[in-house]
């Protein structure tokens, strides 16, 4: 029996700790960002990119148009400004984004996805939503879109807590 099955029994109704359930599903959701994400890592080799690559120029496509610095990547994914640079810089590298300087500041850069960073997204998520989609190939609508407003719930708490 694997750890999560475990503890998904210890904290749901199948034991006397129903009041601990928020534990079960905290386990739960990190037992399956950490499967989802070895698969996404796995998949996402072919177009080297990994999954924290692929995660920021998800963030530039959602407006493609729109220029983005270090600082608000930083807010938008909650993550330390070092570390998106980082991944920034290796965006840059591939020439999947491009840096171009602000009016204002010559130090602050905006950056923008490239077409060869649309052109990569665009396979990379073809590859993706191929490989995961027969999770949710017998599940109805309405419970995909029970499942996607509850996780954003838990998420929305998180965002405003953290």
């Amino acid at each position: 029996m694997d750890v999560a099955y475990q503890m998904n029994e210890q904290y749901t109704g199948n034991s006397k700790k129903q009041k601990n359930a928020s534990l079960g599903i905290l386990w739960n959701v990190i037992n399956i960002y950490q499967h989802s994400s070895n698969i996404s890592n796995r998949l996402l080799g072919a177009y080297d990119l990994p999954l924290s690559q692929y995660v920021l120029l998800s963030l530039f496509m959602s407006s493609p148009e729109e220029g983005r610095t270090v600082t608000s990547i930083s807010h938008a994914l909650h993550q330390n400004q070092p570390t998106i640079s980082k991944i920034v810089q290796k965006l840059l590298q591939k020439g999947l984004i491009a840096a171009y300087p602000t009016a204002h500041d010559a130090r602050s850069k905006i950056l923008k996805i490239t077409q060869k960073g649309v052109d990569v997204y665009d396979h990379a998520s073809t590859t993706l939503e191929g490989a995961l989609e027969p999770i949710f190939n017998e599940w109805s609508q309405p419970d995909i879109n029970m499942l996607v407003s509850q996780l954003q719930m838990i998420r929305s708490y998180l965002e405003t807590r953290a």
